[in-house]
């Protein structure tokens, strides 16, 4: 009796023979993700891969050698996937040119690290910040959610990386190949800074800029850039496309990432903005006055219960927490 293929087992056909669409990928990271066995079955399933490559049949490679060496090669980026750095493989070998056009899948606390074939890197952060060191020793620290995608031959002729979500850069000097970060049409354009990117997708990029400078411009429109001071903020409106430059008056714009809040009378509904952003959660007022009260406190590294215990203790309020949201009740502020 004829055995019946399996759903995975034409995911994973498909991607080895580079006809994967990016659904299916996706489909079979979700696959490999779902359970540890899974992982062990595609090692199966590309150990066999591997035998079956006319490179290993040419050269006399010793495919269960390579196997070994490869599977060493795998533990080195899992291992090393908190720091979010991209472990590159040795390609003197010709066993190793067919193993760069498979489909490699990293999850490791709560990351994915997609290594697609001919196309681009795309480092996603999970539920948690992530660290990732670019190939040019960039380092970039995603918040929870974003994503960032880069070619293999990153460094080479160009630096550019694709952005969805929010992530602090800090990136390396080289005049001669400006550092580039992109989100729909706008461009954000660096030769060696610190700077943080809120993409949320909807045409708006919110760009805050630590140290160096930067140009900002819309694709197409390189003559009309704008630039970026320390200590200035700015928005670009992809649909006007407009560039709104002021100085940046948020302390908390990097609080997700350090985990330090203030605020010095600072408005509920703000308050509730930046909480959002730290905890990943949704805040919303039973009464709208709420939003209009005035709150004076720090946070260094609290939980979210801590924090919302002494914002409700300070303003006479109450609160609840339902699953991913959080309702806070009282008579509000006049």
């Amino acid at each position: 009796m004829k055995k019946e293929t399996t759903n995975h087992e034409i995911l994973i056909s498909r991607y080895f023979s580079g006809e994967s669409t990016p659904e299916e990928v996706r489909e079979l990271s979700e696959w490999l993700s779902g359970n540890p066995d899974h992982l062990t079955i595609f090692e199966e399933y590309h150990k066999t891969w591997l035998l079956s490559t006319s490179d290993a049949i040419e050269t006399g490679t010793d495919t269960g050698r390579e196997w070994e060496i490869f599977s060493g090669k795998l533990q080195a980026p899992a291992l090393s996937q908190k720091s979010g750095k991209l472990v590159k493989m040795p390609a003197h070998n010709t066993i190793w040119k067919a193993i760069a056009a498979a489909v490699v899948v990293f999850m490791v606390a709560g990351a994915v690290m997609l290594l697609l074939p001919r196309s681009q890197r795309v480092i996603t952060a999970g539920t948690e910040t992530m660290a990732h060191t670019l190939p040019d020793g960039s380092f970039i620290t995603l918040n929870a959610g974003a994503e960032i995608r880069y070619d293999p031959d990153f460094g080479s002729e160009n630096r550019s990386v694709s952005l969805k979500g929010e992530a602090l850069f800090e990136v390396q000097k080289d005049a001669g190949k400006p550092f580039m970060v992109s989100d729909g049409k706008a461009r954000i354009e660096v030769l060696g800074t610190v700077f943080s990117v809120d993409a949320p997708g909807g045409g708006q990029t919110s760009i805050a800029l630590a140290e160096g400078k930067v140009a900002l411009y819309f694709s197409n429109a390189q003559e009309d850039k704008k630039y970026l001071e320390p200590g200035e903020a700015a928005v670009m409106s992809a649909g006007s496309r407009e560039i709104t430059v002021k100085p940046n008056d948020d302390p908390n714009y990097l609080a997700w990432k350090t985990r330090v809040i203030t605020f010095e009378n600072t408005s509920m509904e703000r308050v509730a903005q930046t909480l959002n952003k730290v905890y990943h959660i949704k805040i919303r007022f039973e009464n709208p006055s709420i939003a209009g009260c005035r709150l004076t406190a720090s946070f260094s590294n609290q939980p979210l219960e801590s924090v919302l215990n002494v914002i409700t203790t300070t303003l006479d309020l109450s609160y609840k927490i339902n699953k991913d949201a959080v309702l806070i009740s009282g008579t509000g502020c006049n």
